[in-house]
């Protein structure tokens, strides 16, 4: 069966880094998110999703030396860069340690480890808190201005995207480095624009954070519980303020006050946390529609857009996938997120009985891995792997 087969290859999907110029050495073998030599690294938002499947498939220790090494580079560097190589430490990615340390914790029950991971989680806060807050009280993707040659950026954005945008080349080379960060490089939802726009994705992140954070504090009795859940309730208060725009939750500048430019999954997000009320989530359900394609839901609303953007419909996301299945789960709507697991599951099994690969990401509309793209598609395991794994045990699990 494929299951044991892609279980088998994740495990065994690991690197070990010694510190050189190009590598930050870590301490644990980590998991890459590539059978091939392409990303050969431990990305962060990747792995929460790599996770997903490697504990599902009982390898808690290898879940558990990912985390143990992000928060290795919390400790060192003050955030979790976008991956484990030293070109990324102007940047971070959506910040979704918690969510991992939780999973692990769930399984393991270990408090000594909990502890040690709450003081990197509580560093890795103040990154976001003191780095990326409008002055709205949300927080937005951004960058540490590193790179000397920023034009240089720019022109690399121009080019990768194929647009013809006419913003200038610092404004578009901070927009290149906000949305490696967001982890949707690249996506028409931010105007070229994004770090200035308060997302409703990673401030839905940042919620979970301060809640698991109140959870933890609890299980460790330190006294620190009701700060954290006040934190979580004034963020959620502000989305519900800045980002709620008649229907939908939406990327809103924290500058101009307008809105993104397409409708896109980044809106269930509260969902996905359990923040929405149910009143939200059912607004939200009833614009699914726009979203879902004959095999799989699309990262953005098809609109149409200045250049190739591999953030945007018609291309299906593992990673998404998994994050519309259980905002759905969350608030009733059973029968959507089973379909929607349905779809990928049966997507994922039929490519690889094709070409003998999982795949980075799919087209919504073939079902095949044919998605448009600002590079060449890769073989994946990582969160192809992960999601399909998860949701075959959720499905199993039902029947």
């Amino acid at each position: 069966m494929l299951k044991e087969k892609v279980s088998k290859q994740l495990s065994e999907c690991i690197c070990f880094a010694e510190e050189d110029e190009k590598n930050i050495g870590l301490p644990y073998p980590y998991s890459v998110p590539t059978p091939g030599k392409t990303f050969r690294a431990l990305y962060y938002w990747d792995t929460y999703f790599t996770n997903l499947g490697l504990i599902c498939s009982g390898n808690v220790r290898q879940a558990r030396q990912n985390v143990d090494d992000m928060l290795y580079m919390v400790e060192r560097f003050g955030l979790v860069p976008n991956g484990s190589q030293k070109r990324y430490l102007s940047r971070s990615q959506p910040p979704f340690l918690s969510m991992m340390v939780k999973d692990v914790f769930e399984v393991t029950k270990d408090t000594e480890w909990l502890s040690v991971a709450y003081s990197g989680l509580e560093k890795e806060y103040d990154f976001w808190t003191k780095n990326r807050t409008a002055p709205n009280g949300l927080a937005h993707y951004g960058y540490t201005p590193t790179d000397p040659a920023m034009e240089a950026l720019g022109e690399k954005w121009l080019a990768r995207t194929n647009s013809t945008s006419t913003a200038p080349l610092l404004q578009l080379a901070g927009n290149f480095l906000a949305e490696a960060e967001s982890g949707w490089d690249f996506s028409p939802r931010f105007n070229t624009r994004a770090q200035y726009f308060c997302p409703p994705d990673l401030n839905s992140i940042l919620w979970e954070l301060e809640k698991n954070m109140a959870h933890f504090s609890h299980v460790l009795n330190n006294g620190d519980e009701k700060v954290w859940q006040e934190r979580a309730d004034k963020r959620a208060e502000r989305m519900n303020a800045i980002l709620w725009r008649d229907t939908a939750f939406s990327d809103v500048d924290y500058q101009t006050g307008e809105t993104g430019k397409c409708f896109s999954v980044a809106a269930y997000y509260p969902m996905f946390v359990g923040m929405a009320t149910e009143e939200q989530a059912q607004a939200l359900h009833t614009r699914l529609p726009e979203l879902e394609g004959k095999f799989g839901i699309y990262t953005c609303a098809s609109i149409k857009t200045d250049g190739v953007f591999q953030w945007a419909a018609p291309n299906v996301w593992p990673c998404l996938q998994w994050i519309m299945y259980v905002a759905l789960k969350n608030y009733g709507y059973d029968a959507d997120a089973e379909r929607i697991a349905r779809k990928y599951i049966d997507m994922v099994e039929d490519v690889e009985a094709k070409t003998g690969q999982l795949w980075e990401k799919y087209n919504a509309d073939t079902g095949s891995c044919d998605a448009a793209c600002e590079y060449q598609t890769p073989p994946m395991l990582g969160w192809t792997a992960g999601v399909y794994l998860k949701l075959l045990e959720e499905i199993e699990r039902k029947s």
